[in-house]
């Protein structure tokens, strides 16, 4: 019962981890990172007219924190030139095949940390991205989301945000409509995978009249028009907002001569989480914080400790079940050594070369075997192992105890080049059982084949047992009577 017990659990164990190891995987694969926060980002346009009366403006993304229409971006995406008239700030996002417009308006500011909270009325069918707490690590892989600016076909771009933004008004605020492929390749987020390389506390472009700042230096790209997107880590958890790239300046020397670097990318950066709940808490502003969350390789690990302890205590137990559980069989089924039982009459199963126990030791009288050697002639004594096979072929094997004596054993078995008596029988083994002579008893040793051995119906698994005239032995199908 126990055994089956602990057979249940192990497998019950077993399942939950493969189980607890694939949902790890799946949270590192980066289409079902997109999928997921598809809904949670959003394009900001942000429209003005220059002194010269020319209208430009800047693209830029955000991503939705709470489910009260806030969304948190760069306040360099949202800011209006000095000089310059403000013409509109929208957002764009989608959901279930449709693309929202809508104004916003920006309601909270940071110029230290280069982030704004933008509101927009009526939202929904967006998603709140979680805010991840604990601190990143150097190595963390980390995902860029965010909508490239498309510079190739800005012009394109600006006719349709314009066509777009004329179906706004100060009475309707926020217009739907169906998502066709012109429209979703405008607010449809890239993603980009990528490494933290490094942590760093400083002022934003080094400016020491600014305060310090968690930063996260990494390779995920980000271009134009990604500004103010979140940077997630494996679970879609921001870890941080994407601000900046960092670029080199200055040319480099090598034998074929003077190679410009200027204008590339060393890597990007990004105000930490962290950050963005200092700012979120100080504007008492709502948001969601993935609480108690591990990273992927954290988990992994988790899974794998467990897993490995789970398996080794429920394998422990299993063990001594089972040891337990053939102890006691063996015990019931086999009667003390060199003795008959009492029920049927069979020889006792021996578990090591052992004398027989003294009579006072045991209820029963000792039955000595039925061939002593008590001098050289008796050892000459012909034996024989008469039998029939699984074909009904009668088969005959002699040998005597002076001959299992001269070798120290006579192997049974179908192999005729490994064996000193051959039974030519295909249910036998090539090497089936030995004969041998041990403290003044005969005994037949099984070989641990794949084909059983039984004496008087007692099977015998790599055991011995004490032979006596009329002993019936099967070996395999093959059935012997052992004669004297």
């Amino acid at each position: 019962m126990l055994t089956r017990i602990t057979t249940q659990a192990a497998v019950v164990l077993c399942l939950l981890f493969i189980i607890g190891i694939s949902s790890v995987y799946s949270s590192d694969t980066p289409p079902i990172v997109i999928k997921k926060m598809e809904q949670s980002v959003a394009r900001i346009v942000n429209l003005y007219v220059t002194p010269l009366g020319k209208e430009d403006g800047v693209l830029g993304s955000g991503f939705f924190i709470n489910r009260e229409g806030n969304i948190v971006t760069n306040l360099h995406v949202v800011e209006v030139p000095a000089g310059c008239k403000p013409l509109a700030l929208v957002v764009m996002y989608k959901y279930d095949g449709k693309a929202v417009l809508s104004r916003a308006d920006v309601i909270r500011k940071d110029a230290d940390r280069d982030m704004a909270i933008l509101r927009i009325e009526k939202a929904q069918g967006y998603e709140p991205l979680y805010l991840q707490q604990n601190k990143c690590i150097a190595g963390q892989t980390v995902y860029s989301l965010g909508f490239p600016a498309d510079l190739d076909r800005i012009q394109d771009a600006k006719a349709m945000y314009n066509k777009w933004i004329s179906l706004l008004t100060k009475q309707k605020r926020t217009v739907e409509f169906n998502l066709t492929d012109d429209i979703d390749q405008f607010i449809r987020p890239s993603l980009y995978q990528g490494t933290i390389g490094r942590i760093v506390n400083k002022p934003w472009n080094n400016d020491v009249r600014k305060r310090e700042l968690e930063i996260l230096e990494h390779n995920a790209v980000i271009s134009a028009g990604h500004s103010g997107g979140p940077l997630v880590d494996a679970d879609g958890n921001v870890v941080g907002v994407n601000t900046a790239g960092k670029y080199l300046k200055g040319k480099i020397v090598d034998k074929e001569g003077d190679i410009d670097i200027s204008g590339s990318a060393q890597y990007q950066l990004a105000s930490s989480a962290r950050e963005l709940l200092i700012f979120l808490k100080n504007e008492k502003t709502d948001h969601l914080v993935a609480q108690g969350t591990m990273s992927s390789s954290t988990k992994m690990y988790v899974y794998l400790g467990g897993g490995m302890i789970l398996l080794a205590v429920v394998g422990t137990i299993a063990y001594f079940s089972l040891k337990n559980s053939w102890k006691g069989k063996s015990k019931a089924a086999t009667p003390a050594v060199g003795m008959r039982s009492s029920v049927s009459g069979a020889p006792a199963v021996a578990s090591s070369w052992e004398m027989p126990p003294a009579p006072q030791q045991v209820s029963q009288k000792k039955q000595p075997s039925s061939f002593p050697r008590s001098d050289r002639g008796a050892a000459s004594v012909p034996i024989q192992l008469k039998g029939q096979l699984e074909d009904g072929k009668e088969c005959l094997l002699t040998f005597s105890i002076a001959m299992v004596e001269s070798k120290g054993k006579l192997v049974i078995g179908r192999k005729s080049d490994q064996c000193d008596l051959v039974v030519p029988d295909l249910s036998v083994s090539r090497v089936h059982a030995e004969l041998v002579f041990r403290n003044g008893g005969l005994y037949l040793q099984d070989a641990g084949g794949s084909s059983q051995t039984t004496v008087n119906g007692v099977t015998l698994y790599k055991q011995k047992a004490l032979l006596h005239s009329g002993d019936v032995i099967t070996l395999g199908n093959a059935k012997f009577t052992v004669l004297s």
